[in-house]
């Protein structure tokens, strides 16, 4: 698979690198041919007795299984939020789609309603026309997504990660895709057609189609309302001040959005003033001629602009977040590890007596600390529960900023033990209460608790001295981290690739400095951010649709006034030049709203997750103004049809368009 090393180890030097004691931490077992594995399986467990756990390859194999749709439900739940924020914006669309058309029929559907027809037959003429686009709108979808899912796969395959699982989709992926593409339309259709059928009468007399834009007084209220209770909830489930938190959280950003989904028409008016500002001083006639066409249909805009806000929202969130993350963990890295370098292993080592006598070697070198060793104990009861128990020296306890919340360092001297705070409260026990543990014979050893800690570092249930780890009973026993501290005078990356090189061979060790822990954790970071960009992106390509669409009617729909701009000297080029404004001002207007709402969400859940400790606020200025460059740039692109339509025009014709 792509991005997996494979290192094969002589089996001479495997033992003498990673095993002096000669222990293993599993054994293979292969079977004579016709030998039943279950069988087999009892009675190499009755031989080995109960301290072993003996499987068959299919419940190896069931356990793997396991182990991988945990991470795979993690990245389906990933993709599920893209599949809603897609479909939500397809309903902006969609609705706005809908209300364009609406608009510019007006006057026949009034007509309609003078030769008898009723209101729901209206109704239904619209919500029909709106299923049957529908309808064939999902087909294409599934034709193009699953192209898409065989481009993947040539592209993965291409990059080294072969997939030969069948790709085709089944009979129920593409049901399910069309039953939900016209839910979606039926959501985004209602109002529209609802406002089709209820067209008065006297429209018929009109003489040209098309409707006046109601007050935003009643919408601006609710929307207002919406977003005064989401800011609410949401402060109230950072600050954790109410539970839960999190629902708080989660509807509070909910709120958020929606309300400024329902008042954005209210925002047209000011920001397309200071949106259009620049324009209007570069190009008086065509940015006045852009800002009012803006201006005319605000629910319109509104409509198109919140398409792009909720992909942007997202991106500055996820981007905000990892930058303060970046920051918070760079922060915790450079506070709490005291050590000058720290080696980790990229697999299990019982006993790294031959890594480390090669490290201690080292010119420069001034102590190499193996205290911190991991195992995992067991809570006696009717049902055994595991708990992780970490050993550390009194230096290992300095190095790594373990943090006394109660007690002192007597928990790593007389023999009793510190636990997580976290381990605390989830088990209801405080200082001086006693905890049991299974020990090396079988029996309960009851330990006191004299002290509760907290790190960010090496996060388990509980911590002791050297001695007492070996005093319950412990599976899995590795070494979590190696501290090295370099001697003074010398040079600590200099030291680094000397005990780098002195372990080279070994192929397990992996030697960093602060720097390189805070770039490593970075790395994670910008791997999670780079898939959501990627996700993100296809929505504001479906945003960016959206845009092409709208502009595309709102042409359809103003043909007379561009007809009356030509006439009165306005060029050919003028009237694209106007279009490309307004596309680039909607765009923008999405962008900065979005950025306006993502920026403070993504503040307020760093301050949740970091919880009680000091959370560091970074905002990604470069990026940000990336988004707004974007912005710009897919309004003007998106604008590019649009605009060639509309100089396309002829003159009388548009002109007498009715």
């Amino acid at each position: 698979m792509a991005g997996t090393s494979v290192t094969v180890i002589d089996t001479g030097l495997a033992p003498e690198s990673f095993s002096p004691g000669g222990t293993v931490s599993e054994m293979t077992v292969v079977l004579e041919d016709g030998a039943d594995p279950d069988a087999a399986r009892d009675n190499v467990s009755d031989v080995l007795g109960g301290d072993f756990t003996v499987l068959t390859a299919d419940e190896v194999w069931a356990k793997t299984q396991e182990s991988i749709s945990s991470i795979l439900d993690m990245v389906n739940t990933f993709l599920l939020i893209f599949v809603f924020l897609a479909l939500g914006i397809g309903i902006f669309i969609i609705a706005n789609t809908f209300r364009i058309s609406v608009r510019q029929r007006q006057k026949e559907f009034a007509l309609l309603r003078a030769v008898g027809a009723a209101p729901s037959q209206v109704f239904v003429v619209v919500f029909v026309q709106a299923i049957i686009i529908r309808l064939i709108g999902s087909f294409v979808g599934v034709i193009a997504g699953q192209g898409l899912i065989l481009l993947i796969r040539w592209g993965l395959e291409a990059w080294g990660m072969p997939l030969d699982a069948d790709l085709i989709m089944t009979p129920s992926i593409i049901i399910t895709s069309i039953i939900i593409g016209v839910i979606v339309t039926v959501i985004a259709a209602l109002l529209p057609a609802r406002s089709a059928a209820l067209t008065f009468l006297i429209e018929a007399m009109r003489e040209t189609s098309g409707a006046t834009e109601k007050p935003l007084t009643v919408r601006t209220i609710i929307g207002g309302t919406i977003v005064a209770l989401g800011v609410a909830a949401f402060a109230a489930g950072a600050l954790r001040a109410m539970d839960p938190a999190g629902t708080l959280l989660g509807v509070g950003a909910l709120f958020i959005i929606v309300g400024l989904v329902v008042m954005t028409p209210t925002l047209v008016g000011p920001a397309v003033a200071v949106l259009g500002w620049p324009f209007r001083r570069i190009s008086p006639i065509l940015g006045k001629v852009a800002s009012e066409s803006t201006k005319a249909s605000p629910r319109k805009t509104a409509s198109t602009a919140s398409a792009l806000m909720i992909g942007v929202a997202l991106v500055a969130t996820g981007a905000t977040l990892a930058t303060s993350m970046k920051a918070s963990l760079s922060d915790i890295t450079d506070s709490a590890i005291q050590a000058d370098l720290v080696s980790m292993t990229n697999l299990p080592i019982s006993d790294p007596s031959v890594g480390v006598e090669r490290m201690e070697q080292v010119d420069g070198v001034a102590s190499v600390d193996t205290s911190v060793d991991t195992g995992r104990a067991m809570i006696p009861g009717e049902q055994p529960a595991p708990a992780y128990v970490v050993s550390m020296s009194d230096y290992a306890v300095d190095a790594l900023a373990l943090v006394f919340v109660e007690g002192d360092m007597t928990a790593f001297t007389d023999g009793n033990l510190a636990i997580h705070e976290s381990f605390a409260d989830s088990q209801d026990v405080g200082l001086g209460d006693t905890i049991s543990l299974l020990g090396a014979d079988g029996a309960p050893v009851e330990f006191e608790i004299s002290a509760i800690v907290s790190t960010e570092i090496i996060m388990t249930e509980m911590y002791v001295s050297e001695d007492v780890f070996s005093t319950p009973q412990l599976n899995g026993i590795n070494t979590a981290v190696i501290l090295i501290d370099v001697a003074d005078g010398y040079d600590i990356t200099e030291v680094k690739e000397e005990v780098i090189a002195s372990v080279d061979d070994l192929y397990v060790y992996q030697i960093f400095d602060k720097d390189d822990l805070a770039g490593m954790i970075g790395q994670s970071i910008d791997m999670v951010l780079t898939m959501l960009y990627a996700l993100l992106g296809l929505s504001i390509v479906i945003a960016a649709l959206g845009i092409v669409n709208t502009l595309s009617l709102s042409v359809a729909d103003r043909t007379r006034e561009i007809g009356l701009l030509r006439a009165i000297g306005l060029s050919k080029r003028g009237v694209r030049g106007s279009i490309v404004i307004e596309s680039i001002i909607i765009s923008v207007l999405g962008a900065a709203i979005g950025i306006v709402v993502g920026v403070p969400v993504a503040i307020g859940l760093t301050t949740y997750l970091a919880d009680d400790a000091d959370a560091i606020f970074a905002i990604p200025w470069g990026t940000l103004g990336i988004i707004l460059l974007l912005a710009i740039i897919v309004g003007a692109l998106a604008s590019i049809l649009p605009a060639r339509r509309a100089a396309r025009l002829d003159v009388l014709e548009a002109i007498a368009t009715e």
